[in-house]
């Protein structure tokens, strides 16, 4: 629990507060009782491994394979697997699903056996082993020695089983091409899955977040200077190394320099990923050869006990086709759908925290800025999720794994029975905390005035009291900062199901604590009347959360005369920031608002548990060509002042250098993005970076004022706005 929410006014009892965090789990097989530490390894360790397949296995985007399927299969068989053996068994199954030809659980190395000549004579047919080649390079002998050797006769290069180094290996393929070419190969490129930022999956996300494929290419192969071999070639491969050694091999082999014998599909190139506990490899990409054609075709396939007769049945054959035709797999997943009905499965449980913390760990912008390291949840919530066999408690559970991602934007949708704090209707009040204290500061409702004033403080909500409710709301609430997080609660104490009445225990500045009941309805929609105005000393004032897009341009002509301009940011405006900040540019030149960084992929990272890889962009905007206001601009901020409303923030600052006045921001910002989940939920998050034009955070920070207000609980009563105050005072000087 982050340390901000020690202020919190404390339960009477710890089990309480145990009781709370667990939401509603219906007794049963829970962790204490049933799960051992190596059963949550294990699927912990399952988890990992389908998640890294299910974003990066180029595989699956070519074969239909059903990868939910997969994993939901793949969990009963691994919770009732023995030894390593058994489990080492069900997860190469699931992986088998993939129809990936590298994707496997790597074993330990047990090497004994004595390696072959480099290179002998084996009734009549020279073969050069790949094991003996490397290792021979690695105790000093020289790739090229080798490689002459290899071009002075008719030579099948057996690679199966490779043990060894593989770079040596490498070298030793490279001084083979060196000998068969006076120019250089092409080795052909890797077509492999890649992201730019994460594309959300319900909806569309304003950030343009992509995904697809793109071409990784394998470079060239070095040609030689002397007269080049004729002598033929032939290579037998494996999924050992043949994934590694496919772009120099298949480089020969497009240019008619040599055959090969594969058992089956190889890809291109390996990607690993290595967890605590086990190594699981996947293919990079699909091979593309240098003249276009889409995946891997050998010469020959063969069975391991024909294998070697085949290839030196191949030595006579004519070389290779050059293979051109540019014929691409399908290369789109079908969308995935989930019921909204009743509580998942055990499995369907475990595959919507699967998804939730692999997206997380690998797309969401600001992992690295937790409390607690994102790892550590996987772990955490193996037994909650099996645990919470109702769907309430499933609801709870993913609300309280979104909170440990300790950013607002951050949230699942389609709650059907969430717990607390989770409904959209409410009292037609805004209400804030201010010194401590839960007040309203606005009535939406004109007919609740006989009943309510701005300024009083509401002590209980349906006969609970306030500081009870913020406990119970405390597991479930994302907030970036101390103030996000009061920001947060507010806005939820007083939510509750459609139709039903809020009974409030109110306290005014005048009278004692008395109860009042208000019916909860749904949002009402922004009310665009008196947006903005004219104020005394000739100072406009615009309030951004009610200006409607179509009346933005309307309200600055309307305010060009004035000497200053506020902008009250403390709210959600309608995206006119962009509009507007045009129009307050005070140079001619486009002008820089922020740095962006998300996360981008060109293939599947290597031990991809945290190695997340960024691209950089900036945020660059133009000034308006005409009608620009020529005046100072203010902006009025505090702890409302969040994602959308902060980016206006810095578009007014860069734009207009606007001085702000309140107190810091919510510090919650960035585009979101989001994945579909079992019972028909959605997660969204966080997949953009956003930090000030020189590279300063604002997410958990916030925006600081320029001039620093707080405003009472007395200035609230007597129907002042120290803030709006200040900055008309500084407007006007």
């Amino acid at each position: 629990m982050p340390a901000f929410l020690g202020n919190l006014r404390p339960l009477g009892a710890a089990a309480l507060l145990l009781a709370l965090a667990l939401g509603n789990v219906t007794p049963g097989r829970t962790a204490a009782t049933t799960l051992s530490t190596r059963e949550i390894q294990r699927l912990e360790d399952l988890g990992r491994t389908w998640v890294y397949v299910d974003i990066f296995d180029p595989y699956l985007n070519s074969n239909g394979a059903e990868w939910d399927q997969a994993l939901i299969e793949a969990i009963p068989a691994v919770r009732a697997s023995g030894d390593a053996t058994a489990y080492t068994a069900a997860l190469n199954a699931m992986l088998r699903r993939t129809g990936d030809p590298s994707a496997r659980v790597l074993e330990a190395e047990t090497n004994t056996s004595t390696l072959p000549p480099p290179l002998r004579q084996q009734n009549g047919t020279w073969i050069a082993d790949c094991s003996a080649m490397a290792h021979a390079v690695t105790t000093g002998a020289a790739p090229f020695q080798l490689a002459e050797n290899v071009a002075a006769h008719p030579t099948v290069v057996d690679c199966r089983g490779f043990t060894g180094d593989g770079p040596a290996l490498y070298a030793v393929i490279a001084a083979i091409a060196h000998t068969r070419t006076q120019t250089p190969l092409p080795a052909g490129s890797a077509l492999v899955r890649s992201y730019n930022g994460f594309p959300s999956e319900a909806g569309t996300s304003s950030a343009g977040f992509a995904a697809g494929f793109s071409l990784v290419s394998k470079g060239a192969l070095a040609p030689g200077t002397a007269a080049p071999s004729k002598t033929p070639l032939v290579f037998i491969i494996d999924n050992i190394a043949g994934p590694a050694l496919l772009p120099a091999v298949a480089a020969l082999q497009s240019a008619g320099q040599a055959r090969i014998v594969a058992g089956g599909p190889i890809g291109a190139g390996v990607a690993t990923l290595r967890t605590p506990r086990l190594t699981v490899q996947i293919s990079e990409g699909l091979y593309t050869y240098p003249a276009g054609a889409v995946g891997f075709r050998p010469d020959a396939t063969a069975t391991p006990a024909t294998v070697l007769r085949k290839a030196i049945a191949e030595l006579s054959a004519s070389p290779s086709a050059i293979l051109r035709e540019p014929a691409l797999p399908p290369l789109q997943r079908p969308v995935r759908r989930y019921k909204n009905a009743g509580v998942p499965s055990a499995e369907q449980r475990l595959l919507a925290l699967f998804r939730i913390w692999g997206t997380i760990n690998y797309f969401h912008a600001y992992k690295s800025l937790t409390d607690r390291p994102w790892d550590a949840a996987l772990t955490e919530f193996i037994p909650v999720m099996l645990a919470a066999n109702t769907r309430a408690a499933y609801e709870a559970a993913l609300l309280r794994l979104a909170a440990r991602t300790q950013d607002g934007h951050t949230r699942i949708e389609g709650l059907t029975d969430a717990p607390f704090g989770f409904s959209e209707h409410r009292p037609a009040i805004r209400v804030r905390f201010i010194e401590g204290r839960l007040a309203i500061v606005a009535i939406d409702d004109p007919t609740l005035g006989a009943k309510l004033r701005v300024g009083d403080e509401i002590l209980s909500v349906d006969n609970t009291p306030i500081g009870i409710l913020e406990q119970r709301l405390t597991p479930f609430v994302p907030a970036a900062t101390p103030q996000a997080f009061r920001a947060a609660i507010a806005s939820r104490i007083l939510t509750g199901p459609p139709s039903t009445i809020a009974s409030l225990l109110v306290r005014s500045a005048r009278s004692a604590p008395h109860a009042v009941r208000i019916p909860r309805i749904g949002a009402p929609p922004p009310q665009s009347a008196g947006a903005w105005h004219m104020m005394p000393g000739n100072v406009g004032y615009i309030d951004l959360e009610r200006l409607a897009p179509a009346d933005a341009d309307r309200a600055l002509d309307e305010l060009a005369t004035a000497k200053a301009i506020v902008f009250d940011l403390r709210g959600t405006p309608q995206r006119t920031g962009w509009a507007i900040g045009a129009r307050l540019a005070k140079a001619n030149a486009p002008f820089a608002v922020a740095k962006f960084r998300r996360a981008s992929y060109q293939g599947p990272p290597n031990n991809g548990i945290a190695q997340t890889q960024w691209l950089a962009l900036d945020d660059i905007e133009r000034p308006a060509p005409v009608k620009r206001y020529e005046g100072r601009v203010f902006g009025l901020i505090d702890e409302r002042t969040a994602s959308q409303a902060e980016h206006t923030a810095l578009i007014f600052k860069a734009a207009a250098n606007a001085t702000f006045v309140g107190s810091t921001t919510n510090g919650t910002i960035g585009d979101l993005t989001g994945i579909q989940l079992p019972g028909g939920l959605i997660l969204r998050f966080t997949g953009h970076d956003v930090r000030t034009p020189d590279g300063r955070q604002l997410q958990r920070a916030g925006i600081k004022p320029d001039v620093a207000v707080t405003s009472g609980l007395r200035a609230l009563r007597a129907g002042r706005d120290d803030v709006l105050e200040k900055a008309l005072d500084l407007a006007r000087r």
